[in-house]
């Protein structure tokens, strides 16, 4: 970051299970422009997020409104902020962090998930106008991909079914491209 004169950093994740067993790895080498439209771009298209594989100048960090009063997706608001806020960020490849999946109540399960999803959904909503109709259909997607995922994990059956129908039906072809995707991510060790 400081041979780059960087504000900001991000790079991959990597989950773990309670018994230290790797569950998934997720690159996030969306972003080829580093622009501040480039980043808001890959951001609003695959919220690069989560908040372990930030690191930040401190005076930059503290020029934001921080994470914010949300239900969920704080992570991806002080992102959003951040990048709005005209920091200088790129991604580093390699996953310098473990995040832990830990069992119990979490703010990534249940109707919170689905209430801060839907919120975020309405903020990228506003995004639209920098989008192609092709990337609007993607983030479209995406939005019942997750919560077709977090009402699964909640063990709400119906509602994974309902969403994950619409993510079927609405998006073939992304759907197709990203199980692929998703399950190679689950494969791929640190």
């Amino acid at each position: 970051m400081m041979d780059k004169e960087l504000d900001g950093s991000y790079h991959d994740v990597i989950w773990h299970d309670s018994n230290e067993k790797q569950v998934e790895y997720r690159s996030m080498d969306y972003t080829t422009d580093y622009t501040t439209k480039g980043l808001l771009k890959a951001h609003i298209l695959h919220s690069i997020a989560p908040t372990a594989i930030y690191m930040f100048r401190r005076d930059k960090l503290l020029s934001t409104e921080g994470f914010g009063e949300v239900p969920s997706g704080q992570d991806f608001i002080l992102m959003l902020r951040c990048i709005e806020n005209g920091m200088k960020l790129c991604y580093m490849g390699g996953a310098w962090v473990i995040q832990y999946l830990h069992k119990g109540h979490r703010i990534s399960l249940g109707e919170n998930k689905v209430r801060g999803e839907n919120m975020l959904y309405d903020l990228k909503h506003k995004y639209f106008s920098i989008l192609t109709k092709k990337e609007r259909r993607y983030v479209r997607f995406r939005h019942y991909a997750v919560l077709s995922f977090a009402s699964m994990r909640s063990r709400h059956f119906g509602a994974a079914v309902k969403y994950a129908a619409l993510t079927g039906f609405g998006s073939p072809g992304y759907s197709v491209k990203e199980a692929i995707r998703y399950f190679r991510s689950k494969f791929r060790r640190e």
